[in-house]
Formats: C-alpha cells, sequence, structure tokens
C-alpha cells in the first residue's frame, strides 16, 4: 500500500455531538493486513494520528485469519494484491468464518480489474479505495464503517434482548397454561375422590406411548399435559353416578357417557366439525391452542374403539384421533391396576394380559405394541406415582 502525502487533519465535529461516538470510534479495533511492512507501519502512524487506538498490523496473509479470530477486530483493513494468500481468497476464508463471517472489510488496490472489484463486492466487502490512498478518505471511511458496524450490533443487541423478552414471555404464558390445565384436571379428579393422582399417571402413561410412537418431543411434551384433562367431564356427572359402588344401570350409564362430549364443550375453543384429526399431531385452527384442542379431542374420544363399539360417535380406527387412542390405553390400564370405589386393583402382570388381550378390538394394535415395547417404563412410573393403597 502506498499513501498520498497529504497533510493530517482529524474530522471536525460539533463537540456536543460527537464526544460519544468518537470515543466509540477511537477504541475500535482495526486489523490492518498487507504484505509490505513498511506499508502497515505507515497506516498505523496515520491512523493514530487521526485517533484511532487500537491497530493490530499484520504482514503475513497466511497466518493473518489465525491472528484475527484472536484480535477479533471491528473493521479490517485489507490489501488485495499479496503473496502467500490473496485478499480475495483471505476475504473467501474470512467470510466462511464463524466468528469473523460478518467483520467490516475495507480493501485496498491499485488495480482497475473490473472482475476483481465485482468479484470483492459479491464476497460482501463494506467498502474499497483505490492506490494511493488519502489519508482523510481513509479514515472518512473508516469511521463510516465503524459506526455502521456500530448500529448494526446495537439493532442485533436490541433484537436479542426482544428475543428473550419473547421466550420469557412465553414461558411464563406456557407456565400459566399449564397451572389452568392441572387445576381443571384436579376439579375433576375431586368429583371422583377415589382416583387419586390417576390424572397424573394418565398423562405420563400417554406422554410415554407418544415417545415410543416416534411423536416429536414438543409433541410429547404437550400430549402429557393434555391427557390429564381425559375425564374433566365428569365435573357435570352426578355424586351419585360418579361414587356408585355397584354397576351402573343403563340410564345411569346414559350419563356417565355424556361426560366425553362434555369434556369436549368444556375445552373446545373450536367447532365440533375440527373433532377428528385422525392422525394429524399438528392440526389445529389458526388463533386457537394446540394443546387445548388436544386435550378436546382426548376429552371426546378417549372412550372410542378401534372396532367402532365405542362412544359417544362410535368412531373406528384412524378416524379416531391418534391422541385418544394412546390416552384410550394409558386410561384402562391405570384404571386396571389402581383400586376403584366398584373393583380392587389387579396385578400388573394381569393388567397387561388384559391390554393384549384387546389389541385391535377395543386398542389399535401399533398403540399396544409401542406399550409392551416399553413395558418396563410404563411399570416405573407406576410404582413412582403409585397411590398408597394400590398393590401390583
Amino acid at each position: 500500500m502506498s499513501l498520498a502525502a497529504t497533510p493530517v487533519r482529524r474530522p471536525s465535529l460539533s463537540r456536543s455531538s460527537a464526544v460519544g461516538r468518537l470515543s466509540e470510534i477511537s477504541h475500535a479495533r482495526i486489523a490492518v493486513i498487507d504484505d509490505d511492512l513498511l506499508n502497515v507501519r505507515l497506516i498505523r502512524r496515520h491512523m493514530q494520528m487521526l485517533g484511532f487506538e487500537n491497530i493490530l498490523g499484520i504482514s503475513d496473509s497466511v497466518q493473518a485469519l489465525e491472528q484475527l479470530v484472536e484480535f477479533r477486530p471491528d473493521v479490517v483493513l485489507m490489501d488485495l494484491i499479496m503473496p502467500g494468500l490473496s485478499g480475495v481468497e483471505l476475504l473467501t476464508q474470512l467470510r466462511a468464518h464463524p466468528v469473523l463471517h460478518d467483520t467490516p472489510v475495507i480493501t485496498l488496490t491499485a488495480s482497475d480489474d473490473r472482475m476483481i472489484r465485482l468479484k470483492i463486492l459479491e464476497l460482501g466487502v463494506s467498502d474499497f479505495l483505490s492506490k494511493p490512498v488519502d489519508e482523510m478518505e481513509l479514515s472518512t471511511r473508516l469511521r463510516n464503517v465503524i459506526e455502521a458496524k456500530h448500529y448494526r450490533d446495537q439493532l442485533n443487541h436490541s433484537a436479542q434482548s426482544l428475543e428473550r423478552a419473547v421466550q420469557r414471555r412465553i414461558r411464563e404464558l406456557e407456565a400459566s397454561r399449564r397451572e389452568v390445565v392441572q387445576c381443571l384436571a384436579r376439579a375433576a379428579e375431586y368429583r371422583d375422590d377415589h382416583t387419586g393422582r390417576h390424572v397424573l399417571r394418565v398423562g405420563r402413561y400417554t406422554a410415554l406411548l407418544a415417545a415410543a410412537m416416534g411423536m416429536q418431543d414438543v409433541v410429547v411434551e404437550m400430549i402429557e399435559l393434555a391427557a390429564q384433562l381425559h375425564d374433566v367431564g365428569k365435573i357435570g356427572i352426578p355424586d351419585q353416578i360418579l361414587h356408585k359402588p355397584g354397576r351402573l344401570d343403563a340410564d345411569e350409564m346414559t350419563l356417565m357417557r355424556k361426560h366425553a362430549d362434555f369434556g369436549w364443550n368444556i375445552i373446545a375453543p373450536m367447532a365440533e366439525s375440527d373433532l377428528q384429526a385422525g392422525d394429524d399431531e399438528e392440526n389445529s385452527q389458526e388463533g386457537s391452542s394446540p394443546m387445548l384442542m388436544m386435550a378436546a379431542r382426548i376429552a371426546a374420544s378417549h372412550h372410542e374403539r378401534w372396532d367402532g363399539a365405542g362412544y359417544p360417535r362410535g368412531l373406528a380406527g384412524r378416524d379416531i384421533p391418534l391422541e385418544a387412542r394412546l390416552t384410550a390405553v394409558a386410561d384402562v390400564f391405570d384404571a386396571l391396576s389402581t383400586p376403584r370405589c366398584y373393583k380392587p386393583a389387579l396385578p400388573l402382570v394381569q393388567c397387561f394380559e388384559i391390554l393384549q388381550s384387546e389389541r385391535g378390538r377395543h386398542f389399535d394394535p401399533a398403540v399396544i405394541d409401542a406399550c409392551f415395547a416399553i413395558r418396563p417404563q410404563m411399570e416405573a412410573t407406576f410404582h413412582e406415582l403409585r397411590d398408597v393403597e394400590a398393590v401390583s
């Protein structure tokens, strides 16, 4: 590089508006890369006279990348024509580097080659100067590039702060939603005081089955919460039916079966037309809560049977929402393995035998296969969340 022998002058800025900017600019980290060490020293001297304080000179382009990574420059001033590694090659490395890829670069060259200039522009050069370079032009362009980077960094920082605030608010909303759902689930559980920790176990069992079926983690997490609302419709069932120690008669059973529709009506923010979601895990109406819609489908359909003999609508096979098919297995497994007012708990071995006997009739065969594949986890969850009176 060569500099024109022009007098060194500081840019004129009003004191009130420029003190902060000058302080930030003067502390900017600037890397100067040129194979001519004399030019590097000359440029450093002129920059220091212009108020720049933090300057790294590099004369070996081959070693430049390593030094730049350590220095973390705010701007790079680089010659294009260098032995070993040309400016274009070094610039290509910079743009591919995870740390330095967005570092502003000003290139200097005596070449008028149009293709070279186009190439460096394509690589995202912030500016370029032709040799010989006027010190004041160099100073002005450096300051402009540094200020632009400063504003960009501020914008990125603000965007990141906003993103953190948004994510924090989302977490707060999700926590609030979880609390509301669990309150609803507990309300239904308190109506039926013989079910103990039933809703927690059903949620956990359903999540285990969902994971075994290959559902995404976010869906597994959502279904664990949604499944806890499967019996929320029992809020609308009279106590004498919920707590009857013997079998229900036909009229009582008809009323008990209404809890599936009651559950849908309590939870669903949408019309009945969206009831049947089939196997679409992400099916949801714009503006609604996917988790609540999943909970509504579970509440409405977890008593449907694979063979079509269930209630309330007699759905069969894949017409039954997948989340409801999963919850059906979890719900029955928990009902079998825990005591109720009308029956004692069954041993876990017998519970699994009953599930297997209903494969392809009451339950989706694929869900039963998944259940047996994770039998140890199902049993561990039973023991972890068991009621005091439960037996294995």
